[in-house]
């Protein structure tokens, strides 16, 4: 409704008042120097509250809303947001404006996230210009150039800028070629950091979800995340549950437990981890007790989601003949056989079951293939 009455274009040129086209390339205002006059003229016509009010409003009129991101491409919106993110001198009147400064990066955050969740939407993508948009190199060059201000902002005083610079990194990961950039950019080094010092469960899971879209199918960001693989896992062990019988969990339970979900987002960032990457298989073979905890958090006290990725760590672990003996052949682990084979005989219905099934089978198959560990099966 408000897409349609002109919204959108109303506060796009409402922004285009304070960020003027110039004949400067975006991606090379970041190190552009304004003189003092001009920078001072700017700053008395700047209008921060205008600023935070009208991208507040842009991030919130595009959410979940394709035809408004439409809208948003079609008046040249998406440059005016590099803009904010580029235009250092057009903010910090004195350090009072410093928090403003930060949240107007962050609902510039939020406006890309919605643009690039859009965008790969079936209706937008159908239409041919700016379907094409997202795989553009010049917008690609914009997006990468991006990196110093999201990994500042990851640290930013404002819980709600750091949700939002994890939110755009976790949808730009999903890109190969931005996934690279951002991690040679220092990304996996940010995003963790902001995990650890995280007090709210919902921007742990958030984070966690961002740096396990980094590291996926990419070796670089795969070692990146290697030093902190052993505290992952055993953060994942020390917020589960203990239980004498295994629990039933429902759908609806697992999804607004903020604890299960950051166990599950957490184990998967290990699974992506060491997905065919060998050193940082080494890294928890060689650790004191991860194989021990990762063999619990595939057992039947845990939800599927939980479950799942520790199944494929163990997989991957089991790929190798010394990864079978860390596993199977320890003392600590007589149970792992006994997890897999529960893991094949799981009774779930759906799509949840048949997983476990597979990977299940899947570690199994792996363990068979040394002949030591077959009597162990």
């Amino acid at each position: 409704m408000l897409g349609k009455a002109g919204l959108v274009e109303i506060l796009i040129e409402k922004l285009k008042n304070f960020f003027p086209p110039t004949s400067i390339d975006p991606c090379l205002q970041v190190d552009c120097k304004l003189s003092l006059l001009e920078s001072r003229t700017q700053k008395q016509d700047c209008d921060l509250d205008a600023i935070d009010s009208a991208t507040c409003a842009l991030a919130n009129v595009l959410s979940l809303h394709t035809p408004n991101t439409i809208r948003l491409l079609a008046v040249g919106g998406l440059e005016v947001i590099f803009k904010i993110f580029h235009s250092h001198s057009y903010f910090l009147v004195d350090l009072l404006d410093f928090d403003k400064e930060i949240r107007i990066r962050g609902n510039a955050a939020n406006v890309l996230t919605n643009v690039l969740a859009a965008m790969r939407e079936e209706g937008c993508l159908q239409n041919g210009h700016f379907g094409k948009r997202l795989r553009d190199n010049e917008t690609n060059k914009q997006l990468q150039s991006l990196a110093p201000a999201l990994i500042s902002l990851c640290a930013a005083s404002l819980q709600s800028a750091r949700r939002a610079a994890a939110l755009l990194l976790g949808n730009l990961a999903l890109e190969s070629e931005l996934r690279v950039a951002l991690g040679e950019g220092g990304a996996i080094e940010a995003l963790w950091s902001a995990y650890v010092q995280a007090s709210d469960k919902d921007q742990c899971n958030i984070t966690l979800w961002a740096l396990s879209n980094l590291v996926w199918s990419s070796r670089a960001n795969q070692e990146r995340c290697g030093p902190f693989l052993e505290s992952a896992v055993s953060a994942a062990y020390k917020s589960a549950h203990t239980f004498r019988q295994p629990q039933k969990w429902t759908k609806s339970a697992v999804k607004h437990n903020n604890i299960v979900l950051e166990r599950a987002w957490t184990l998967c960032l290990v699974a992506n981890a060491l997905y065919f990457n060998e050193p940082n298989r080494a890294r928890l073979i060689c650790s004191c007790d991860s194989i021990e905890k990762l063999v619990v958090l595939a057992g039947p006290y845990e939800p599927p989601i939980v479950r799942e990725p520790a199944l494929r760590c163990l997989i991957s672990i089991t790929s190798t003949y010394r990864g079978v003996r860390r596993v199977v052949l320890s003392d600590y682990n007589s149970g792992a056989c006994k997890t897999f084979v529960r893991a094949i005989s799981e009774n779930a219905y759906g799509a949840e079951g048949v997983r476990l099934q597979q990977l299940g089978a899947a570690a199994l198959a792996n363990i068979c293939t040394s002949t030591d560990a077959r009597k162990a099966v």
